[in-house]
């Protein structure tokens, strides 16, 4: 998919209020700014691209329970993540993490927490915070 078809895509979304979006698997470097318009969506999958970053207008996305960034080159978990309250569903697993900030415990409603195939050393003491988490993958 050419960027110009993938922001039709998002335009799309945006005009019929989709409530998810998956732009998996299309060699995105990094996430297209005009995502920030899809405040609707409640799943979002970029997966298996080439993201090496969690760009801030992802905190627009205030609906959003999933978000799916497996398979990415993301190095850091940016604090800002944690203005995502609705997030039940955070997969960051096969990226190149090497710290979870302890601000993740500001993430109250997540259930599923997947960082598996990382470079972390350390699980911060404040995971513990997060009462509502059913799985915690960190393999």
């Amino acid at each position: 998919m050419t960027s110009r078809s993938i922001l039709e895509l998002i335009d799309r979304a945006h005009t019929e209020s989709w409530k998810e979006l998956d732009l998996s698997e299309q060699e995105l470097t990094e996430v297209p700014p005009e995502i920030g318009r899809l405040t609707q969506l409640e799943r979002l999958d970029l997966h298996s691209n080439q993201v090496t970053e969690i760009p801030a207008v992802i905190t627009q996305l205030t609906n959003l329970k999933r978000l799916v960034l497996h398979s990415n080159q993301i190095t850091v978990i940016p604090d800002a993540i944690t203005q995502l309250t609705n997030l039940i569903n955070l997969d960051l697993r096969d990226n190149q993490i090497t710290v979870i900030p302890d601000t993740i415990a500001q993430l109250t409603d997540l259930r599923l927490l997947t960082l598996r195939d990382n470079q972390i050393t350390e699980i911060p003491v404040e995971i513990a915070q997060l009462t509502n988490l059913t799985a915690l993958d960190f393999s």
